[in-house]
Parts: C-alpha cells; structure tokens; sequence
C-alpha cells in the first residue's frame, strides 16, 4: 500500500535531504568550524555550511508566519556576501508541497533575499565566479 498524501509528499523531502547530505561535502562534516547560524529577527534563521573541498551551503529558514531574509543585511554573516549562488532545493518545491507557495528569492545582488510566503526553507549552493 503507498504512503498517501501529505505524508508521501514529506517523505520524498526527507529522501532529498538524504541524497543532499551524501553528495555535498558541507554536509558531512560534525565539526562547529564547519557552519555559522544566525538569528534573522524573531522568525527566521540562516546557516552557512563549508567544507574544505566543494561548495558552501546556505540554508534560509521561516520558521513562522510571512518574512523576508536579507543575508545582507546581518553584519555578522560577512561570509554569505559578494558570492554567487544558486538555488538547490525548497520546501515549496512540487514533490515536497501539495499547495506549493514558493519563496520570492533574489539573488541578483551581493547577498541573497528570500521572501517568504509561509514557514518554509530555501537551501542555496555556491556558485564559483567566472574566471
């Protein structure tokens, strides 16, 4: 008998976080040097993951109602600024979210903005500059 809906629909995103966590090596490493976390106001969260080979990982969070994350805008995240990123997986996407209410998410200028609809995540890799 298959899983029904919505518990099909979280568990092919904890199937996506798996498969995220063996192929990206920020994701590997246990190590507290390897990842900062800030506070974006009363709702909100962002995590900057590295590894010393591979891609740095941000992760933006809404953890209730609407909000707006400006990486930018948080002095003690200077790491996430003037890099180029793209975006890996939300919880908004399709497969993970029946009524999918995608964030707005900017990434044309020195930091990421997500605008977010509802309590829900973005996750962001690294981009390297064109050489």
């Amino acid at each position: 008998m298959g899983t029904a809906e919505p518990y099909a629909a979280i568990r092919r995103l904890y199937v996506a976080l798996l498969h995220l966590r063996r192929i990206e090596p920020a994701l590997h490493s246990a190590d507290r040097r390897s990842f900062v976390a800030v506070a974006c106001g009363e709702s909100a969260i962002h995590i900057l993951r590295t590894a010393a080979s591979g891609p740095t990982l941000l992760l933006l969070v809404q953890l209730r109602k609407v909000g707006t994350v400006d990486v930018g805008s948080y002095d003690s995240e200077p790491a996430a600024r003037g890099r180029h990123w793209q975006v890996i997986l939300t919880t908004e996407d399709p497969p993970f979210s029946a009524d999918s209410c995608p964030p707005q998410i900017d990434l044309s200028g020195a930091a990421p903005v997500v605008r977010f609809t509802r309590p829900s995540a973005v996750i962001l890799r690294e981009v390297p500059a064109a050489k």
